[in-house]
């Protein structure tokens, strides 16, 4: 459950969600959200 916003370029998970990293843009290509679900 995620009840705040979330900032962008920032992974969460957990219950409750918190934040486990922050991606900065050198890293973006490593975080490509895949093609279809």
């Amino acid at each position: 459950v995620v009840s705040s916003n979330v900032p962008p370029m920032t992974v969460v998970g957990g219950l409750p969600a918190r934040v486990i990293r922050t991606i900065t843009p050198g890293e973006e290509t490593a975080y490509k959200p895949p093609r279809s679900l």
